[in-house]
């Protein structure tokens, strides 16, 4: 089951996910630049990175969506 996860926590997994694709401090101008085209999806050409704050209320709204449609789930 998907939990919320603190903004802190999603805030630093995004850091460490940043800095594994730019590594140098020159690199994070460009960066800053293309971060928002590498998030669009993988049949636009790009590499389809989802932002983990977006990912994690997708997951709690799916788990919620289960929960109000499956009358058995409790």
């Amino acid at each position: 089951m998907s939990d919320i996860l603190p903004k802190k926590f999603l805030s630093h997994y995004n850091k460490l996910c940043k800095n594994f694709w730019w590594t140098s401090s020159m690199m994070e101008i460009i960066f800053i630049q293309f971060y928002e085209k590498q998030c669009q999806p993988k049949h636009k050409g790009e590499i389809g990175l989802r932002p983990c704050l977006e990912m994690n209320k997708t997951m709690f709204s799916k788990q919620i969506w289960r929960l109000i449609s499956d009358g058995n789930a409790f």
